[in-house]
């Protein structure tokens, strides 16, 4: 990780991007391999075309008055004519012939065709690309313009590119490049903020990332990213995602494979150990009785959870039950005073009398586990979404989870 470079979270990379772009300064995103450069530009843009009440469009054929595009150049594929664009002789006059793409994103089409050109240009890889790409793009970035043609001025850049702990053969950019742009360095995500609703848990429940897996790095937390050097493939964000979607509908005894492919052999047989583990749960007995979790070590009380959550997937109507489970989690009452628990917090709702607050507190026992209650609810909510809020908005067990509900909504 540099000492010179700000070093930003994705949401705050987000607000960086935008800040980017209300401005009009190019901005250099730097950050190891996998961890959602590229995705947060992409989103960001997203946004950004609802702010200007615009279509979002990655199709140079649909940049127009319309929409808000977001356009992918990677440079490492690029020769300094794709950017430069070529000569030709016109009645023995040299004359420059402009790439497709730059005259789309240029003053000159606005005026042409009487529109307003808004977007970004993402600069991909731009440390990768060789020095005569780079010093093609400097003309680009510096001046925004390429010799005639001037960039309209509702168009940014925005570059992303390795460090070198990536090893990816970066080239070294030219000074007058690197002060060209602001420049900032995308942090590793960490994988569950410890108090606020923030991470790549939080990210991938939303997004519908397998429960298995967000169960499976709960536990192996040290595992979202972890570089083995020398390694073809290793455990990245981007990893598992790919992972999510390889192993969609694969029973659980071969899930496991999916995450070889995906993010390596070493994590892959992590992941079937642990997946073994999820085999040997007794689901009926811990719902019956749920203090027998507390008696789980801590490998076991997460593959319970992964156990409990994929059965919801295929039986819904366990939702219910899982419910209940979550909320002897959260409170620590593990016997028949839930029920108490139950009655004195209905008479909280409506009172909100500080002495029955105070009575509810005391109630709750000393073997709380609120964060697996927590992942209990994600769980169900990444595997289906509607069926859970539905369970959640209609059982007695909603109102003891409230407390929770940030971090599950």
């Amino acid at each position: 990780m540099s000492v010179d470079v700000l070093i930003v979270n994705h949401n705050e990379l987000a607000r960086d991007i935008e800040d980017a772009y209300e401005s009009g300064e190019p901005l250099f995103v730097w950050g190891r391999t996998g961890i959602g450069k590229s995705y947060t530009i992409r989103e960001t843009a997203t946004a950004l075309a609802a702010k200007y009440d615009r279509k979002f469009t990655t199709s140079l054929s649909k940049i127009d008055g319309e929409h808000f595009f977001l356009l992918d150049r990677r440079l490492t594929y690029m020769n300094p004519t794709d950017i430069l664009g070529v000569l030709y002789k016109d009645n023995g006059v040299s004359k420059w012939h402009y790439p497709d793409w730059l005259w789309k994103i240029s003053k000159q089409r606005e005026e042409e065709e009487g529109i307003e050109i808004r977007g970004i240009v993402a600069l991909e890889e731009l440390n990768l690309a060789p020095p005569l790409v780079q010093n093609a793009a400097y003309e680009l970035v510096l001046d925004h313009r390429v010799q005639d043609l001037e960039i309209a001025e509702g168009v940014v850049f925005v570059a992303a590119g390795n460090v070198n702990e990536d090893r990816a053969f970066t080239y070294e950019l030219p000074d007058p490049l690197k002060t060209r742009f602001t420049h900032v360095e995308l942090a590793i995500p960490v994988f569950k903020h410890p108090t606020k609703r923030e991470g790549w848990f939080y990210w991938a429940t939303e997004k519908g990332v397998d429960g298995r897996i967000t169960t499976f790095l709960s536990y192996r937390e040290d595992m979202l990213f972890n570089y083995i050097e020398d390694a073809r493939v290793f455990p990245t964000p981007r990893g598992w995602e790919k992972a999510s979607k390889l192993m969609k509908g694969k029973p659980d005894e071969t899930a496991w494979r999916a995450v070889a492919k995906a993010c390596g052999t070493f994590a892959g047989e992590q992941f079937r150990q642990f997946m073994e583990l999820t085999r040997k749960v007794n689901i009926e007995e811990l719902l019956n009785d749920p203090k027998k979790f507390l008696e789980l070590d801590v490998a076991n009380k997460f593959a319970a959870i992964a156990a409990m959550t994929s059965a919801f997937s295929k039986v819904p109507e366990l939702g219910e039950k899982l419910l209940k489970f979550a909320a002897h989690l959260f409170t620590g009452i593990y016997d028949g005073k839930l029920r108490e628990y139950l009655t004195l917090l209905e008479e909280y709702t409506s009172t909100r009398d500080e002495s029955t607050a105070r009575a509810l507190r005391e109630m709750r026992g000393k073997e709380r586990l609120p964060e697996f209650a927590v992942l209990v609810l994600t769980n169900m909510k990444a595997h289906d979404r509607e069926i859970t809020q539905k369970v959640v908005q209609e059982s007695v067990y909603g109102n003891v989870l409230v407390d929770l509900l940030p971090f599950f909504t």
